[in-house]
């Protein structure tokens, strides 16, 4: 037996937006952004208009060499971050597809290049 729920508005964390004039339907995932960057004490951060800085190139010379950015890093949830934003990418956020794919290949070892966003403008 089926049940009609009515217009569907959110699943999985998607906000499913319908424009039936303009015969449209917009997937958002604002609040599951939110969500990530208040986890990892982002919500200050500030706001780039490109996924990863234009030109870097990161390598396996990135990471830690000693072990005091080891523990650091340690204590950092890389991982966790990343992998986070691995389903926005999937979802509604394909634009940011390259830099967390790039990322991904840290996920093992990272250093401080890979965690904190240093501009070459800046």
């Amino acid at each position: 037996m089926l049940t009609d729920l009515g217009e569907i508005h959110w699943l999985l964390g998607i906000k499913i937006m319908h424009d039936r004039e303009a015969c449209t339907i917009s997937l958002t995932q604002t609040t599951y952004i939110e969500t990530i960057l208040d986890r990892f004490s982002l919500s200050d951060a500030k706001p780039y208009t490109m996924p990863i800085v234009p030109g870097a190139i990161y390598s396996k010379l990135d990471t830690p060499t000693d072990a005091t950015e080891a523990a650091y890093m340690a204590k950092v949830p890389y991982c966790e971050a990343v992998s986070s934003l691995m389903y926005a990418t999937i979802v509604t956020r394909p634009d940011i597809t390259f830099a967390i794919s790039t990322l991904s290949q840290f996920l093992k070892n990272p250093s401080r290049v890979h965690w904190v966003l240093r501009p070459q403008w800046a």
